[in-house]
């Protein structure tokens, strides 16, 4: 049963990503003839139109992981630092600003989504803690 009501709300979680898009879709219209949709002198306009802006910055990341959660795993396994000097996974090489999840070790029943990033070495953004070398992580 808890896997059908998961499935739901993930279900729901898709629906409400796509119908995140069309809003940023109409967002990002106002924006390129902001003009015709805002008044310059107008300091309501402004807060609105700045506001909507922010929003919609926000809106982009929950949709973006929405719908990693329904992506096919393309490669798992556990990290090993090549003669490069980079991370890799099982021989694809990962750079900066590339997403991942890997299996959180204070909780090794949840995955996380993250990025490796790069400042003097590599690290997973959000948690510069983590030992790469040997973690485990997916791509999607």
């Amino acid at each position: 049963m808890a896997n059908s009501n998961h499935h739901n709300l993930v279900e729901e979680a898709l629906a409400l990503s796509l119908q995140i898009q069309k809003f940023q879709k109409k967002i990002q219209d106002a924006e390129d003839n902001w003009t015709e949709f805002y008044d310059r002198e107008d300091p309501q306009d402004q807060y609105v139109r700045l506001t909507l802006g922010m929003a919609v910055d926000q809106m982009e990341t929950m949709a973006r992981k929405i719908l990693q959660i329904d992506k096919d795993v393309v490669s798992e396994g556990y990290l090993t630092r090549n003669r490069n000097g980079r991370f890799e996974l099982n021989g694809h090489e990962l750079t900066s600003g590339y997403p991942i999840e890997y299996l959180d070790l204070d909780d090794p029943n949840c995955w996380r989504q993250s990025r490796i990033e790069h400042s003097g070495d590599y690290y997973v953004y959000g948690d510069k803690s983590l030992q790469l070398e040997g973690l485990r992580v997916r791509i999607k």
